[in-house]
């Protein structure tokens, strides 16, 4: 038992007594609930559930002394436990849980998001940066393998933003003409993206 939960039990319990020991956890027998006779069977029992649960061992016997001083305290306060194990069982486990809840408290800030920065590196890694340099440079290939027209046109309408009608009064062709050279040059870049 830790120090503390030594201190703190030999003051609240300083009372002489039918006592129960184990280890060195003394609790006291009271008439509206006597004590069970086999104490270390249930450290063990709990200790065991505890370390399944992924505590240590130090962190699994603290847990089932305090779960023993608090049935202690429900009985001295006029509680009766019907079920020993059980009530030690759903103690310690909620000991637990508490206590992990609040190890892992400074995780988490009571800032509003707009005010919490958030330090994330939005850049590209190497190997993004290399493979967009490649499909880029694959693009560039597959656009060259296209007509000049064909190419100038595509360049307008994803470029420049203009609108196949736009680019047809420029070029002095018909709407269908354009929408032919656009449909050239993105079935070639869709021949492009097949291969990667």
């Amino acid at each position: 038992m830790s120090c503390l939960l030594k201190r703190r039990f030999q003051a609240r319990h300083a009372s002489p007594g039918k006592t129960s020991v184990h280890g060195c956890l003394s609790i006291r027998s009271t008439p509206r609930h006597p004590m069970p006779v086999n104490l270390p069977r249930y450290f063990r029992r709990i200790q065991r559930l505890l370390l399944r649960r992924g505590n240590t061992r130090a962190e699994a016997e603290d847990l089932v002394q305090e779960a023993f001083l608090k049935m202690h305290e429900y009985c001295l306060k006029g509680g009766d436990v019907r079920q020993t194990e059980a009530f030690l069982v759903r103690t310690a486990l909620r000991l637990g849980i508490n206590a992990r809840r609040d190890a892992h408290r400074d995780l988490y800030t009571d800032d509003d998001v707009e005010e919490v920065t958030l330090v994330i590196d939005t850049n590209p890694t190497p190997d993004e940066v290399v493979a967009a340099d490649q499909c880029l440079e694959r693009m560039r290939d597959a656009l060259d393998a296209v007509s000049r027209k064909t190419r100038e046109v595509f360049f307008m309408h994803r470029l420049d933003g203009m609108s196949y009608t736009e680019i047809a009064r420029h070029m002095g062709v018909t709407v269908s003409a354009i929408e032919k050279h656009i449909a050239t040059a993105l079935a070639t870049l869709a021949d492009v993206n097949e291969w990667e």
